[in-house]
């Protein structure tokens, strides 16, 4: 039987997950290579041999290799007008974007348990530097045409939750970027961009409902403007879900990208979900809708 939410929407069947997934393997390697580097950032590589002293922690392959492609493709794209490989990060309030983004890059971006939520997209443009040791940080304070300055992690996050605290107490969601640049040895070259939470709103018309609205409206504008801002762009759209057939950010996300053909879906939070499936089978069809 047809589920319940889906009552009045178009029979088309959605887009599907192995689509998506191709693409990723096939045309977003930067991405993948990302995630991958994420995966291999705690290995430790013994050494080959085990008399020997200790010798200093070796880069992880997979940066390096990394580091060699994007070096290949440096030169291959000479014209500085081009954007350089770029993720932006899609979901619902409490989906889990943040906290994506913060173990892709290895570094915590905002303090554990804050109360604050994205008002304004985070632009984080990782640099791999295998001269740095410890990862270096930029911020643009004031917008893409004031000069950046160094400064500290703590910096950092003291900015970006000073900036969504003022937005959250005037309800509002800028479409601005906050500008910060990474370069570490473990850093990889791409940009990350976390987005507002989208909102699901509750039935009714009372004035809350009327500031969540356009809350919601603003967050879904600064999604949609930076999925389209470059074609090439990809997307991660993140969804706490246990059935693909109710995908509300993937609904978004589709104005933008009908096909899916460079968007990613990540189911996020999966092991609260297992609780929730009584037969293999539903398990499964979250798997393979």
């Amino acid at each position: 039987p047809r589920p319940s939410g889906l009552r009045g929407r178009s029979a088309a069947a959605p887009p599907t997950v192995p689509r998506s997934a191709l693409f990723f393997i096939a045309f977003a390697p930067q991405l993948a290579l990302l995630l991958l580097v994420t995966a291999a950032r705690g290995l430790e590589v013994p050494p080959s041999d085990s008399s020997a002293g200790p010798s200093e922690p070796a880069e992880p392959p997979l940066v390096s290799l990394q580091s060699q492609l994007d070096e290949m493709l440096s030169k291959q794209l000479s014209n500085p007008a081009t954007e350089p490989p770029t993720v932006v990060l899609a979901g619902h309030h409490n989906d889990g974007k943040s906290a994506l983004l913060e173990a892709l890059l290895g570094l915590r971006l905002s303090h554990v348990g804050a109360s604050t939520t994205t008002r304004r997209p985070l632009r984080v443009h990782s640099q791999h530097d295998s001269a740095c040791e410890e990862p270096v940080l930029f911020l643009q304070r004031d917008g893409p045409e004031s000069a950046e300055e160094r400064v500290s992690l703590a910096d950092v996050r003291a900015y970006v939750e000073a900036e969504n605290s003022r937005l959250q107490r005037l309800g509002e969601v800028e479409d601005a970027d906050i500008r910060v640049r990474l370069r570490w040895r473990l850093a990889p070259n791409v940009v990350l961009i976390d987005t507002p939470g989208l909102l699901s709103l509750p039935a009714g018309s009372s004035a809350a409902d009327a500031s969540l609205l356009r809350t919601s409206t603003a967050a879904e504008r600064v999604l949609l403007a930076q999925l389209s801002a470059h074609p090439a762009r990809l997307c991660l759209c993140l969804e706490d879900t246990a059935d693909w057939q109710l995908s509300p950010t993937r609904d978004v996300v589709c104005r933008a990208d009908p096909r899916l053909e460079r968007t990613l879906l990540v189911s996020t939070k999966l092991d609260g979900k297992l609780r929730m499936f009584s037969k293999a089978e539903d398990l499964h069809r979250l798997l393979n809708p």
